[in-house]
């Protein structure tokens, strides 16, 4: 499960200064685009198209203003819980809660759920209290179906834009149902890097490639990068509202094609962020846990849910391994270079077809199997933290389900 840090040798990125001359980024996308089949090619000028009218008719200030100063955004619920052991998202919503009142923030946090009827009520907001005597901030319950009646067919990743687009909140801390926080969330509002850019993103563990339609899709010059990390993300709202728009129309459009190449929502945030050029800092990869200040902030439970069942279930956050900062590219291969042994095609960020010459491999990810487990002293701290905090929400699960 991977865990997200925040410290300070990072850097702001800021897409309004690119690498490549504007001329040679129109050359390379003509020549891609010069070798797809007709149909491809028609459909990824229609959504160039689309996109591009979308941004144009967006006002530079947000028509809607948040009521509330900051806060956080859980998606809970959504009818994956109706067949899944245990509410599922609703029972993982519980324990993300848990875990950031355990760590004194008392900040309030919107609940977003797809009209589930386990979240009527205060019935969430009881139990956990009841775990935490009582030490939790202000709960909000919002409603999909009645927050945004004329989009019933959102579902899955859709609902994450939606939730951060239509917030309450100016500032926003948006955290996936299965994440956790391992210290006070509330603090990264307070961050320099947050203050000077107004967006903060993780890298997850995959590369999108060059070869990645996108690219061509936004027109911009195709080159190697990290994929955002969307288990949280922290947005400041009205200062970036034109590129969370974007987010969430690439995201509605989604299913029928941008997800094709892209991994479900983070990296709809990634590029809506280049293409309206606007700064964000990306974390670095955790590094040697004993050499910096490091605190790490969250842990996602990516695969074995706190919410299935508890049977043969104990602690999970056992070690702890580091990946690369960064990774070089050979044009000749035409994939990102860090070691050999680092990579696996084993992953399932695969894109679709590329016009009917078959599979392409759009995005590469990274095995951190074969990377060694951090002996240092920091290292263990680290998963000294984790171990206390995972017997805490395991602790609430046993009352959850019995």
């Amino acid at each position: 499960m991977p865990i997200a840090c925040l410290f300070a040798a990072c850097v702001v990125y800021a897409f309004s200064s690119a690498s490549a001359s504007a001329s040679n980024s129109s050359r390379l996308i003509e020549q891609w685009e010069s070798a797809l089949a007709e149909p491809l090619r028609e459909r990824i000028q229609k959504e160039r198209y689309g996109w591009k009218s979308f941004l144009k008719s967006l006002p530079q200030a947000n028509p809607r203003p948040a009521s509330r100063p900051r806060g956080i955004v859980i998606v809970g619920g959504g009818s994956r819980s109706k067949r899944l052991s245990g509410g599922f998202h609703t029972h993982n919503a519980l324990f993300a809660i848990a875990s950031i009142w355990n760590a004194g923030c008392r900040l309030p946090i919107e609940l977003w759920h797809d009209d589930d009827p386990a979240l009527s009520g205060q019935k969430i907001a009881d139990a956990v209290r009841a775990t935490l005597n009582d030490q939790g901030g202000e709960l909000l319950f919002r409603n999909f179906r009645e927050a945004l009646p004329d989009e019933s067919g959102i579902k899955g990743y859709q609902f994450k834009t939606k939730a951060v687009l239509h917030s309450s909140f100016s500032q926003v801390l948006f955290m996936d149902a299965d994440n956790v926080a391992l210290h006070n969330p509330a603090e990264l509002f307070e961050t320099s890097q947050f203050n000077a850019t107004g967006a903060v993103f993780w890298p997850d563990f995959d590369v999108i490639l060059p070869q990645n339609a996108m690219w061509y899709v936004v027109s911009r010059n195709p080159t190697p990068i990290f994929s955002f990390e969307s288990g949280q993300m922290l947005i400041d709202r009205e200062r970036h509202w034109r590129a969370v728009a974007l987010a969430d129309y690439f995201n509605t459009n989604g299913p029928a094609f941008y997800y094709g190449f892209l991994h479900g929502d983070k990296n709809m945030w990634l590029f809506a962020w280049l293409v309206t050029s606007s700064a964000f800092h990306r974390v670095q990869p955790l590094a040697t846990a004993g050499a910096t200040a490091t605190r790490v902030a969250f842990a996602h439970r990516h695969l074995l849910k706190l919410s299935t069942s508890t049977r043969g279930r104990g602690p999970l956050w056992t070690a702890v391994k580091h990946r690369p900062h960064d990774f070089t590219y050979d044009d000749k291969s035409r994939t990102p270079v860090v070691r050999q042994d680092f990579w696996t095609s084993h992953c399932d960020c695969r894109g679709g077809s590329d016009g009917g010459s078959g599979k392409v491999l759009f995005t590469q990810c990274m095995d951190l199997y074969r990377s060694p487990i951090d002996q240092s002293v920091g290292g263990q701290s680290l998963v000294a933290r984790l171990a206390w905090v995972e017997a805490q929400m395991l602790k609430l699960r046993e009352q959850v389900f019995h």
